[in-house]
């Protein structure tokens, strides 16, 4: 058996490191502005995205008169929670939770089961009619009729006023499929 463990010479390991640090101390002064301008960059783009959130969060802290006069910027004034009590307060708010929570496990459950069943059904190379069947998956999924022959089609399947209109026809759905 050989010095060298997996091909490398202790040496070599060593001329790597120095050669390394060699590298991060001979950073030209054009590469520092090249970074200086990026990290600016960045952190305009988060203070883009995280504004407008921060923006919400005190104009609902702060009292309503001055937030109505648009008199909030960068902090809260005259701070108070009553408009959050107030949310909590609304009719019907928890079991819209409920439904969307519901929506969304239920929703993501079968179009994950669907999709994993049309990719394999379509990658069986015995399939019958295989190549019409995919076609026609993929036909459908980039055109429909609009939405008046949709509502009729929920209409005719009872799916009005239903759990259900929100989870069946959004299970193969265009861009929830990649077949």
């Amino acid at each position: 058996m050989s010095d060298k463990a997996g091909g490398l010479a202790p040496t070599e390991n060593v001329h790597t490191s120095n050669s390394i640090k060699k590298m991060k101390d001979q950073v030209s002064t054009t590469d520092k502005m090249i970074s200086a301008v990026i990290y600016a960059l960045f952190v305009l783009f988060a203070f883009i995205c995280v504004y407008p959130i921060y923006s919400i969060l005190i104009n609902t802290i702060s009292a309503n008169d001055i937030s109505a006069r648009g008199e909030v910027v960068f902090y809260p004034r005259q701070i108070h929670f009553q408009n959050y009590l107030d949310v909590f307060k609304i009719p019907g708010l928890w079991n819209a939770a409920v439904v969307s929570m519901a929506r969304t496990l239920i929703g993501t459950t079968l179009t994950v089961g669907a999709s994993a069943f049309l990719g394999f059904m379509f990658s069986q190379e015995d399939m019958w009619r295989r190549r019409f069947w995919y076609r026609f998956t993929i036909i459908t999924m980039y055109f429909n009729a609009g939405i008046i022959p949709w509502y009729l089609t929920m209409r005719s399947l009872h799916l009005t006023n239903n759990f259900l209109a929100y989870v069946l026809p959004t299970i193969v759905a265009r861009s929830l499929s990649f077949l």
